[in-house]
């Protein structure tokens, strides 16, 4: 058994060293910006009811704009990125912004000044999206594409689980110092902004006559394909049943988690979604995607129901840790489902438009289940969870197929 899984680990590793180095950078930087996000993420709406005096009631509304405001700069900056036919340059810009807003937030002395380098901060991430995405459908090998979406994924969780990780003795060491937090942050941040300049080399696009230069406009949208418009409804209809992580916290201090160890919940979550992104993403490039999306659908509802019936704490863990594998699976399958479907001269829009989607359906799943969770039960609202994703299991039937075969034919037509 050791030395089969001593030659599955060396497979692995030959896999990978196969990969594309523009790849490799895109995930690292990914790494890096996301480890510095998600200091700012922990502790911002803190510092600002806190230190600066800020109501909570301020900061939902502004966390909520922001987000809106987040979402749309996704599509618009995948269109102007088909529109351009560049994705670095895209890449550099939403990496410079949340790079800048790092000393806007550190050193502000009023909240107007803290706000403006929020709102660079949600700008540059939401800018970064669709051309990040449509990058890396543009550089990855036809027959690696899952793999290469997996290995961004792994990356992206494995950064936000070192930035949480770092968080909690950077705040003891400092003395819960918030501004030397937010300076830090800038380092991770400045970092990734190098790895893309230096490390990632954009390909050329297919040439103009190919495929026609398109101006920016939402009429473009109609021009994607019957197949992309099939995994995005397919898309939207599964996160109803993906609410906000928020939930697992409040069903593991329901089963009486002490509150010092919620963050265990999202530990685990992260952990099992990192070990998951990758695997998922390697094997739907040998098996049709469908299968494998079938089984992360599976592992949420088997996810579902154990959060839903369960009294146990042991068993919760559990739960949180299958809702963790199934982000990862999920997110890297349905990304290379994207890449898969959409034209290289539609990519970036294509990833802007699901973005902008899966967020605004990601806001109804969190509103139906705060409503079920409040007013019948948090075990309720596990259980619809699970009755969504049953539907979403049978719309899988609906899709074209996405065997390497078919989709390498596809490609060619």
């Amino acid at each position: 058994m050791s030395r089969l899984s001593a030659l599955s680990l060396k497979k692995v590793a030959s896999d990978l060293a196969l990969l594309p180095k523009d790849i490799w950078g895109v995930g690292f930087a990914n790494l890096f910006i996301n480890l510095s996000t998600i200091i700012i993420f922990s502790l911002y709406s803190i510092y600002l009811v806190e230190i600066l005096g800020v109501s909570p009631w301020v900061v939902g509304i502004w966390d909520g704009l922001l987000q809106a405001f987040a979402l749309m700069s996704r599509i618009f900056s995948g269109m102007i990125s088909d529109y351009l036919r560049k994705r670095k340059l895209l890449l550099l810009i939403g990496y410079g912004f949340a790079a800048i807003s790092r000393p806007l937030l550190a050193f502000s002395p009023l909240l107007s000044i803290f706000m403006i380098g929020h709102a660079l901060d949600r700008l540059g991430n939401g800018m970064q999206a669709a051309p990040r995405d449509a990058l890396i459908g543009d550089i990855a090998p036809k027959h690696l594409k899952g793999e290469c979406y997996g290995l961004r994924q792994t990356l992206a969780i494995v950064g936000s689980a070192l930035g949480s990780l770092l968080t909690i003795p950077l705040m003891i060491w400092t003395h819960n110092n918030y501004r030397l937090l937010f300076l830090f942050s800038f380092i991770p941040a400045f970092i990734g902004a190098l790895i893309i300049f230096w490390m990632v080399k954009e390909p050329k696009l297919p040439p103009v006559a190919a495929y026609k230069k398109h101006f920016i406009k939402l009429s473009n949208i109609m021009q994607l394909s019957k197949s992309f418009w099939l995994v995005i409804g397919l898309s939207s209809v599964f996160t109803l049943a993906r609410f906000g992580e928020a939930f697992l916290s409040l069903r593991g201090k329901n089963l009486g988690l002490e509150t010092h160890n919620i963050a265990l919940i999202m530990l685990v979550m992260n952990i099992c979604n990192s070990f998951a992104a990758y695997p998922f993403g390697r094997l739907s490039d040998i098996y049709d995607r469908r299968i494998l999306l079938a089984i992360s659908f599976f592992i949420l509802i088997l996810s579902d129901f154990i959060l839903g019936l369960s009294n146990s704490l042991t068993w919760a863990f559990v739960g949180v840790g299958l809702w963790g594998a199934q982000i990862g699976a999920t997110t890297s399958l349905i990304l290379a489902m994207i890449a898969d479907t959409a034209r290289p001269d539609l990519r970036a829009t294509a990833f802007g438009i699901y973005y902008l989607i899966t967020g605004l359906v990601h806001l109804i799943a969190g509103a139906w289940a705060g409503l079920v969770w409040e007013y019948y039960s948090p075990q309720m609202t596990y259980l619809v969870g699970g009755g969504i994703t049953l539907i979403s299991l049978g719309g899988i039937a609906f899709l074209p197929s996405f065997s390497p075969k078919d989709i390498q034919l596809r490609n060619r037509t």
